[in-house]
């Protein structure tokens, strides 16, 4: 049991600072539903333009959004560990402080064993 599990937590609560991208712009927009040509008339090709360009917006936006939900999810498990870090420290400094030295009255400075036996003695 036991082991080191090293985390910085100024690293995790920096991490969790940095935000979510907003989702706008282009992104937000539909596929025309129209092929103009310089020409003045429609391109044979326009349906099936249409529909690649609509399945990769889609697509793209499912992208975006699962990525900004990982985001935001990973930034609370980042907050939480620093959390649990910070207490499990506080936790442990005040465990320790907490433990009180034995009084050391009536203790020799020399363990008697570790004394040289007095001339002529045993």
């Amino acid at each position: 049991m036991g082991g080191d599990i090293k985390g910085e937590t100024g690293a995790m609560r920096d991490f969790a600072q940095l935000g979510i991208p907003l989702l706008k712009g282009d992104l937000v927009r539909a596929a025309p539903g129209a092929c103009p040509s310089p020409y003045g008339v429609s391109i044979a090709n326009c349906p099936s333009v249409i529909q690649a360009d609509l399945a990769s917006t889609e697509r793209l936006q499912r992208f975006l959004t699962h990525m900004t939900q990982g985001l935001a999810a990973y930034a609370t498990i980042a907050l939480e560990c620093a959390d649990i870090y910070t207490a499990g420290n506080d936790n442990s400094t005040k465990a320790i402080e907490s433990i009180r030295r034995p009084r050391a009255e009536g203790l020799p400075d020399v363990a008697p064993e570790l004394r040289p036996p007095a001339p002529g003695g045993k």
